[in-house]
């Protein structure tokens, strides 16, 4: 795990290329677990789908990871909507429950 330590300088390699970050600490895991699976995705795209430029395969891994996070989005919104709806429900049958008790 790592520690919280502040920014530092990391280089990271995708599609071949070194890119300098500067990362905050804590980050740097997940930083270099990201620039794996995208070098490892355009890898299988340059391979399964012929692409004569890195750049196409590039832009086919950016769609999938955006398709991914709009969905998990997409899904965050409907968890967060039905929490709101059975907490709604809830507070209603709590309500009917008081004013049960009261009459009797």
């Amino acid at each position: 795990m790592a520690n919280n330590l502040g920014n530092i300088k990391i280089k990271v390699q995708i599609a071949g290329r070194a890119y300098p970050l500067t990362v905050d600490s804590a980050d740097e895991e997940i930083v270099r677990l990201a620039a794996k699976q995208i070098s490892e995705k355009v890898n299988k795209y340059s391979k399964e789908l012929a692409f004569k430029d890195v750049q196409d395969s590039i832009a086919v891994v950016a769609l999938d990871f955006a398709i991914l996070y709009l969905k998990q989005n997409h899904l965050t919104k409907i968890e967060g909507d039905i929490t709101n709806e059975i907490k709604q429900m809830i507070e209603k049958v709590a309500s009917e429950v008081s004013l049960l008790e009261r009459e009797f």
